[in-house]
């Protein structure tokens, strides 16, 4: 095998078995923390989180509500009403985050417009928030790209 094609190899295979990855349900149910002034927060990981509001916008509610769901190993799994998205997500102190190797099912869907600004959320935050059952993500500590409410046992 010619070296220069092993690293690109390794590199499909590895986004290949990340998008294999589907339905991940954690063992456990999220425990709600509570904080110093009593207020129930919930963890990031191991939570899942329905999207409210996009850009600003209200989501309204329904049968394919976009969600997003973070993992111990590393990996995300959401759903933006019409295709699924995987992919790894790297968090630092700081509440810093990273969603990155996003890989989606590509689903055809008519107007489309929710989709793209779901996933541009995801690709431009770098900042996140968790306020009782609220979580939000940014950019640099803005305005919240998307607001997301906890859930149990969606998964």
């Amino acid at each position: 095998m010619n070296k220069a094609f092993a690293p690109l190899l390794i590199l499909i295979i590895l986004s290949a078995s990340t998008a294999c990855k589907s339905g991940k349900s954690t063992s456990e149910k999220p425990v709600e923390k509570e904080n110093q002034l009593g207020v129930v927060s919930f963890p990031l990981i191991g939570t899942t989180w329905l999207l409210q509001e996009l850009d600003g916008n209200s989501i309204p509610q329904g049968e394919n509500q976009p969600y997003l769901e973070i993992y111990e190993d590393s990996t995300f799994a959401a759903d933006d009403g019409c295709s699924r998205i995987t992919g790894t997500v790297i968090l630092a102190e700081g509440n810093r985050i990273a969603f990155k190797n996003l890989l989606s099912s590509m689903n055809a869907c008519p107007g489309q417009t929710l989709e793209a600004a779901f996933r541009r959320a995801l690709e431009n935050c770098d900042t996140y928030s968790i306020q009782g059952s609220t979580l939000g993500i940014q950019r640099a500590k803005k305005a919240p790209l998307a607001r997301f409410i906890s859930v149990q046992g969606k998964g």
